[in-house]
């Protein structure tokens, strides 16, 4: 499932794209969010958490968390203020 702009953590703002995928098989569920901080490829581009969260147990059993890129490095200063922005979530507010 996609999500456009919904409101889950306070962290990402408004401007954010979320997937959502549940594999009945695995009873996983696997969650990435992506927050608008300016834009590379002319699409959503930023910092983004991503885990995946055990469906029975609450457990997370992957996770990471990318920065947003260095917008200096590629020249798109009127994004400079949000460069290597990051977030990371504890893995009680992921569940």
């Amino acid at each position: 499932m996609y999500i456009a702009g919904l409101k889950a953590f306070e962290e990402f703002g408004k401007s954010n794209e979320r997937s959502v995928e549940i594999n009945k098989e695995e009873n996983f569920l696997t969650f990435v969010i992506t927050k608008s901080t300016g834009t590379v490829t002319r699409a959503l581009d930023g910092l983004s958490v991503y885990f995946k969260m055990h469906l029975t147990t609450k457990d997370i059993i992957d996770k990471s968390f990318e920065p947003a890129p260095n917008y200096e490095e590629l020249g798109i200063t009127e994004f400079a203020e949000n460069s290597e922005q990051m977030i990371k979530l504890t893995d009680e507010r992921m569940v």
